[in-house]
């Protein structure tokens, strides 16, 4: 219990290795953006369509990125218990944007191998 408290207390490094850990997952998404607005085609609607629905789930993707975020914004003026539930959301938003990243994954390796 000890080593989460001290964990907790400090700010500088950690809300540094969470931040980069957010982008680095954002950045990883850049492929989709591109396959998104890339070439034109005879069915380029329902492809963006597909992809923002199905594998991006857009609808819930700005929840995503506040899960990853807001913690780290509300870091400085939190108590300890309160970073313990930051921490918390953030692990569910680092997982919600890798399984975002997953699925496109998984959709790009069907369209390759059946497509």
């Amino acid at each position: 219990m000890e080593f989460i408290y001290l964990f907790l207390k400090q700010s500088g490094d950690l809300l540094n290795i969470l931040g980069m850990v957010g982008i680095a997952l954002l950045t990883v998404l850049i492929p989709i953006a591109v396959a998104i607005f890339n070439n034109k085609k005879d069915f380029e609607v329902l492809d963006r369509n597909v992809i923002l629905d199905h594998v991006v789930n857009a609808r819930y993707f700005l929840i995503y990125l506040a899960l990853v975020y807001a913690p780290i914004l509300l870091w400085a003026g939190s108590p300890y218990s309160l970073r313990f539930l930051g921490l918390v959301a953030w692990g569910a938003g680092i997982y919600f944007i890798a399984m975002v990243r997953w699925t496109g994954f998984l959709g790009l390796v069907s369209v390759r191998n059946f497509g």
